[in-house]
């Protein structure tokens, strides 16, 4: 429905502009300055309006999804939990000392149900779900001897770094999650092409990745919540 109204009020825009040009061209008047900063205007006006258009259509989803998660898939989200729940207090220990959000705990819930030895058809592997070459870039040992991308605090130390650096490119958590999962250099490019926040790209996005980020502003309030009942939310000292 949006990309429909945006694709109207383009063609409305269009249809304006191609006949303002022909009055022009038939009283031989050029356009002024103050015309062309007119239209600028009017272009920038409908760019501002569309985008706070996209961004409610995502609060709407985002709370739609969250309804569901809660009615629905409360029970699956307690139980990935309980698959953390012996490091669960050791990565909110490093996401605080790290002055992390603690609501990136929810992260491995999305990633790998908080199952250590959780792998991907891909090669990602551990908690994080991270790539080889990505956790060797973070000083992680990947070899056919040792891969700790299998160790709990190791590869938590890693992806610490990693989206504290995505952080540092992006300025924005919901861009710096769909890095995380569509690689940062894709996230750039559309950032690049249609505007720095993730209501721009979200539909220019790989639908998983759209889905990704989506999915984790709905549970992660959700998921603090059962953390905080079950006494995870302690620094592990």
């Amino acid at each position: 429905m949006i990309k429909v109204l945006i694709y109207a009020f383009f063609m409305i825009l269009l249809g304006l502009n191609v006949l303002k040009a022909e009055i022009i061209e038939s009283k031989n008047i050029s356009p002024t300055v103050e015309d062309k900063f007119e239209d600028y205007e009017d272009i920038k006006a409908l760019v501002n309006y569309l985008t706070k258009i996209e961004e409610e259509s995502v609060k709407i989803e985002i709370k739609r999804k969250k309804k569901d998660y809660i009615l629905k898939h409360r029970t699956e989200l307690e139980s990935y939990i309980e698959n953390g729940k012996n490091v669960i207090p050791l990565i909110y220990t490093i996401l605080i000392k790290h002055n992390l959000p603690p609501e990136l705990l929810a992260v491995p819930i999305i990633e790998s149900h908080y199952k250590i030895m959780a792998k991907s058809s891909k090669g990602a592997l551990g908690l994080w779900q991270l790539m080889p070459e990505t956790a060797r870039s973070f000083g992680l040992k990947v070899n056919k001897e040792v891969d700790e991308r299998l160790d709990p605090i190791k590869s938590t130390l890693a992806a610490v770094q990693y989206l504290k650096k995505l952080y540092s490119v992006f300025g924005d958590w919901q861009l710096v999650l769909a890095s995380y999962n569509a690689g940062h250099n894709k996230v750039i490019t559309k950032v690049s092409y249609h505007g720095n926040s993730f209501s721009n790209i979200k539909n220019f996005l790989p639908k998983q990745t759209k889905e990704y980020v989506l999915n984790f502003i709905a549970i992660a309030e959700v998921v603090t919540e059962i953390i905080k009942k079950k006494g995870l939310d302690k620094e592990d000292v």
